[in-house]
């Protein structure tokens, strides 16, 4: 049997089996100010240390509950007048991730869908069909670790570059994955950036379950 990450708390929530189907947004550091910043973690903390209370009885599903609820307060405080540097609207910027992201696909996870907004990233991974099996929080290592020392360096600048934490969600079944697969790509006309989806230029969909 392959390993598995545990539920763990760094500030937010997660739940990530060996093999599984993700959604991950993961932003820049300074893509929220510091007061918005602290409600929105101290939030899922509160409720994380309430649900451990409560005992182990449904922990698991309550914790994913709750880690949605916490992503749509993040996203949409991320797509109302993005804040920040915004580095990622830059195309030499974009790039680079999009690159990384690549770079991994076959060999650690099948790259499903990308969408890179101004100051955040999603993606849809399958950590299933890697060529080896790699952990998630290894994966996101390595794409934002190798991603900010390239751009920090096209840029000639230093400092931190990505928000520690990002956001992770296990796609449980081919329904939720429609919704996910959509909501990827339909985020840039959401936040008012393009008309149509197909205007915005760092996106990708490799439309798995849309022949089917």
């Amino acid at each position: 049997m392959r390993p598995t990450d545990p539920i763990y708390r760094n500030r937010l929530p997660h739940l990530t089996p060996a093999g599984g189907v993700f959604f991950i947004t993961f932003r820049l550091h300074d893509s929220l100010p510091q007061a918005v910043n602290r409600k929105l973690y101290q939030e899922p903390e509160q409720k994380l240390s309430t649900l451990k209370e409560q005992g182990p009885t449904d922990l698991s599903q309550k914790v994913e509950i709750a880690q949605k609820r916490s992503f749509a307060k993040f996203d949409q405080a991320l797509d109302h007048k993005p804040f920040g540097e915004c580095w990622l609207k830059r195309e030499e910027v974009a790039k680079v991730v999009v690159e990384r992201l690549w770079e991994y696909h076959d060999r650690w996870y099948s790259l499903q869908a990308y969408c890179i907004m101004p100051n955040h990233v999603h993606i849809l991974i399958d950590t299933s069909s890697g060529q080896v099996f790699q952990k998630l929080s290894v994966i996101m290592q390595r794409i934002k670790g190798g991603t900010a020392r390239e751009i920090n360096q096209r840029l000639n600048r230093k400092g931190v570059f990505w928000q520690k934490d990002s956001y992770d969600h296990l796609v449980r079944n081919q329904e939720e994955w429609l919704k996910i697969y959509a909501y990827i790509l339909n985020n840039p006309v959401k936040a008012g950036l393009v008309n149509d989806i197909q205007h915005w230029p760092y996106s990708y969909g490799c439309n798995e379950f849309l022949a089917e």
